[in-house]
């Protein structure tokens, strides 16, 4: 009985509770088993597991030179209906996880007993059903003093466990996806595939036992890897490179599929990331990277495992049949294909870099235009704010009774007729307005076209205007002086009709100061330039103090003017070159 086999006993106290349970067809994403003579198991929904590893008992180690293969998972995320509701309620965090294990445990537990199974191998299986998804891969010695040695005693030694992986392609979320979800906090899961020999001399290999940590992945093989296993009777090495050659092309495939996806996805993201960068697509392109960083990686340890068998094989001496010629040349191109997968999987990786840049880049420029928006925003409102809240203070208040208006009703008795008469009284409410609409708008209006439009354009009309300079100095000098002149004539003659005249005065005295100073630091001192300036500013400032007169303050402006003038038109450089700068020094000899 298969009780009776059990030593453990947690695993016979958990096995009392599924052995009369329905399988409710779990026992095909469990394991697929597979011999020479043996019929194929085929397991209804209904069948009991106690059914179910019975017949596995009764098919696995009829005969000794019989080839066999089984297929495990050590995935038990879909074992949870094993139990019924009340084992499940007892069955609380890790307890639960060792639980729904029961069926693989199970299952080698039976082929231990059948095939003999030796302690070293029982380890290695042990090791790969509860192998832990790690975030990221933990460090294991490999020391050179424990290799594997080639030759022992005249026979040829192959290690008992072979691994291989391979990593599926991610798909993209939304941003809400990716907010809510949070799919790409997790290190890219790698899917597992160990082959382990039921012996280390290669001609008693008859059997081996496939440990895989995904239950898809043993639905996909289940019919595949046995038929590809026995479509040749072959035995020892040869079956061993069978069994190699039918998992190397489901992880080829894998590797294809992957590498086809995510090329797809990076050429997706050229031109979406520009059109709409988003930070969802940045920790997409990242995870991605993860991705292809776990794909290399599983390149890189597929080429070494399937490199280390043709290792084994070619210190094999003596002849070779057609078929295991063939068998070791298709292998051989297995490892040239995943060398191929790993070039190409480093050029994607450089392609991510370049593409995370980009979209890094796009959404600088939108924050940029979105800081912008805001800015302008915010000085539309700051002002408005600040002229709204300085407005509301109510700093003028009439403290004087003012009128409103009140209605009070009341019955005329004197009338015959009843009727009511209506009467309105003006009673003092005080504290209205200070401020109307109108002085709102004429402060709001100005602050805002200070803050916001001047800044905006101020810089182009200055660039402008510096450029129109340079372009022009002569026609810029002579406009200068015009207004100059302009400016001090129609000053002079202003000030009897204005009363800011005198005011007017003030930067045609700045501009006769300061052609003063510059006439004065030249190398060469104009005398007759200083002497005009300095007897129009002497003038100036006796008609600014002794004459009070508005006329003869105008008739002095219009001298100054109308002088200047002439002494420009008979000799225009006897003033100081202001545009030209100064004149470079001789070089000594």
């Amino acid at each position: 009985m298969i009780f009776d086999m059990i030593s453990d006993e947690f695993l016979k106290k958990n096995y009392r509770k599924i052995a009369r349970r329905s399988n409710l067809g779990l026992v095909e994403q469990t394991f697929r088993y597979k011999g020479t003579n043996a019929d194929e198991l085929i397991f209804e929904r209904g069948d009991t597991w106690s059914a179910c590893f019975e017949r596995l008992r009764s098919s696995a180690g009829k005969n000794e030179n019989e080839r066999e293969i089984c297929l495990v998972t050590s995935d038990t995320s879909h074992l949870g209906d094993a139990f019924s509701f009340i084992h499940k309620i007892f069955l609380i965090g890790h307890r639960f996880q060792q639980a729904c294990s029961v069926p693989s445990r199970m299952i080698i537990q039976i082929l231990q007993t059948k095939w003999r199974l030796s302690d070293e191998t029982m380890t290695k299986i042990t090791e790969s059903l509860c192998a832990k998804e790690l975030s990221l891969p933990a460090w294991q010695p490999k020391l050179p003093s424990h290799r594997n040695k080639a030759q022992l005693e005249g026979h040829v030694q192959l290690p008992l466990k072979f691994s291989f992986k391979w990593i599926n392609a991610p798909y993209y979320a939304t941003d809400l996806s990716v907010y809510v979800f949070r799919p790409y906090g997790k290190y890219p899961q790698v899917k597992t595939l160990d082959i382990i020999l039921t012996s280390m001399q290669y001609e008693q290999i008859r059997r081996a036992i496939v440990v895989v940590n995904n239950h898809n992945t043993l639905a996909e093989l289940g019919h595949f890897l046995p038929a590809q296993v026995f479509q040749h009777d072959v035995s020892g090495l040869p079956y061993i490179m069978q069994v190699f050659q039918a998992v190397c092309t489901k992880v080829t495939d894998e590797l294809v599929t992957f590498l086809t996806k995510t090329c797809d996805d990076i050429n997706y993201m050229v031109y979406e990331g520009r059109l709409r960068p988003s930070g969802s697509k940045m920790q997409y392109l990242r995870h991605l990277e993860d991705c292809q960083h776990a794909a290399k990686e599983c390149c890189r340890q597929n080429r070494s495992t399937l490199q280390m068998l043709l290792d084994q094989v070619n210190v094999i001496q003596g002849p070779r049949s057609h078929y295991e010629t063939n068998l070791i040349n298709e292998l051989e191109m297995v490892v040239t294909d995943l060398n191929y997968f790993h070039d190409e999987i480093e050029s994607s990786l450089r392609r991510i870099s370049g593409v995370c840049r980009d979209i890094r880049e796009q959404l600088d420029i939108v924050q940029i235009r979105r800081t912008s928006i805001l800015g302008i925003l915010a000085g539309l409102y700051l002002p408005l704010a600040f002229v709204t809240s300085f407005l509301g203070m109510n700093l003028n208040q009439f403290t004087q009774p003012q009128p409103s208006w009140r209605n009070a009703t009341h019955i005329d008795v004197t009338n015959p007729g009843n009727f009511t008469i209506s009467q309105s009284k003006i009673v003092d409410s005080g504290a209205n307005q200070a401020w109307s609409l109108q002085n709102f708008f004429e402060i709001a209006i100005p602050l805002v076209v200070g803050t916001i439009l001047a800044p905006l354009v101020i810089g182009s009309v200055i660039r402008a205007f510096l450029r129109a300079l340079r372009r022009g100095r002569t026609w810029w000098r002579l406009i200068f002086t015009l207004f100059v002149i302009c400016y001090s004539t129609f000053s002079g003659i202003a000030t009897r009709y204005f009363t800011m005249g005198l005011v007017m005065f003030a930067p045609f005295s700045l501009f006769v100061g300061l052609n003063m100073i510059m006439l004065a630091r030249r190398k060469r001192i104009d005398w007759l330039g200083l002497i005009f300036w300095f007897v129009s500013t002497c003038c100036f400032e006796m008609a600014l103090y002794y004459l009070v007169d508005d006329a003869a303050l105008g008739i002095t402006g219009a001298f100054y003017g109308i002088s200047f003038f002439f002494v420009w038109w008979l000799r225009p450089n006897f003033y100081y070159r202001w545009d030209q700068g100064r004149r470079p020094k001789a070089k000594e000899s």
